[in-house]
């Protein structure tokens, strides 16, 4: 992505909007925070971080990145796997509980569908 292109949502540039009210004096950071429905000391919060970091200090900080408990391709493979060998007939819930007790994977029923689905089980 290039750096000059911030990408934003429409809250994102709604609060924009406000904040460069608020940084040019125009609207308190009170009225700000009833405008975005978010504390006084959370549009600080913002007016520091503009401040600091620019426009992109308003994008939310966990955009473009995996999240943390993302199962990996080669785990939903392996479970794959082992529900075409062992439970191609279960349905997700008793997979799910089955995976569990025999083969110590712990994945939540609807992974499990939709891994479930992939295969066509």
């Amino acid at each position: 992505m290039r750096e000059d292109i911030i990408a934003m949502s429409k809250r994102e540039v709604d609060r924009l909007k406000i904040m460069e009210k608020v940084l040019d004096r125009q609207l308190t950071q009170a009225k700000a925070g009833e405008v975005m429905g978010i504390s006084e000391r959370q549009v600080r919060r913002l007016v520091n971080r503009v401040r600091e970091v620019g426009v992109r200090g308003l994008v939310h900080r966990n955009r473009g990145k995996p999240p943390p408990n993302k199962m990996s391709e080669e785990c939903e493979s392996q479970v794959g796997l082992i529900l075409e060998e062992h439970y191609f007939d279960f349905g997700p819930t008793l997979a799910s509980e089955k995976l569990w007790e025999r083969h110590e994977i712990k994945i939540g029923r609807e992974k499990l569908r939709k891994i479930m689905i992939a295969k066509g089980l």
